[in-house]
């Protein structure tokens, strides 16, 4: 699906985006984005050290906060933790309001 979102067309992929409203949220995201079919999987090949490092390697920064996963841009079989915080959130939430009184 294409769209057009002010800066020129965009593949856009179905997002899942998840709100986080503390660390416990974060590791019970990234435990589900490490081990998604909830048995074993990925997680029975590493190990409780490796597990703990993957879980500290790219927290947010703050919470609240929103994450999804969006493809690399360079390495499309790789996916890259995005967040999303307050003060970005509140400024698009201020940009939509001024967009919509300009209609």
């Amino acid at each position: 699906m294409l769209s057009d979102i002010g800066f020129g067309l965009v593949k856009v992929h179905k997002m899942n985006i998840k709100f986080l409203l503390c660390k416990e949220d974060y590791d019970e995201w990234f435990a589900q984005r490490i081990n998604p079919d909830g048995d074993a999987g990925v997680a029975r090949f590493l190990s409780q050290v490796e597990i703990e490092a993957a879980f500290s390697e790219s927290p947010p920064r703050a919470y609240p906060c929103l994450v999804y996963l969006k493809t690399s841009e360079t390495n499309c079989l790789e996916e890259e933790i995005v967040y999303v915080y307050e003060d970005e959130f509140s400024e698009w939430i201020h940009l939509m309001g001024l967009q919509r009184e300009g209609e």
